[in-house]
């Protein structure tokens, strides 16, 4: 499978920078975010407002890429985005609590499923996290 490597990093790059606007919104212990798409919504038209034309539409267009999923680059950037935020959290141990293996399994394999290698890296990762006691907390 060939995937558009520049478009991912402008993926990831729009997403984040309405994630640095509006917040982040962390994986909860539980399934509900009332206000999450509302509040990038808003954050990713405020942001597209204050640029350039030009720009501002190329920025919405890989916003909204990224938000409906339907081309292979935008679902390869939300694996990615899926997985370093857990990669992130293997600094904080604490962060932990309350996640089991099975709600991991249930809000990320859906999302990286279809990239292999992401898929052997989610494994790596949950195994370590396993073995070093995370989910015992």
């Amino acid at each position: 499978m060939k995937i558009d490597r520049l478009k991912v990093y402008e993926l990831l790059m729009y997403h984040d920078v309405v994630e640095i606007e509006c917040g982040d919104i962390n994986l909860l212990k539980h399934d509900f975010h009332p206000d999450k798409f509302s509040k990038e919504n808003k954050a990713a038209l405020k942001l597209k407002e204050k640029l350039p034309e030009e720009i501002g539409t190329k920025f919405a267009d890989l916003f909204n890429e990224f938000q409906d999923q339907k081309t292979l680059e935008a679902r390869f950037a939300k694996a990615i985005d899926a997985l370093d935020a857990e990669i992130h959290e293997m600094d904080y141990k604490k962060d932990w609590i309350g996640w089991t293996e099975e709600f991991l399994r249930k809000k990320k394999e859906p999302l990286i499923n279809e990239f292999p290698e992401l898929k052997e890296v989610f494994e790596e990762t949950i195994a370590f996290v396993r073995k070093e006691g995370y989910f015992d907390q």
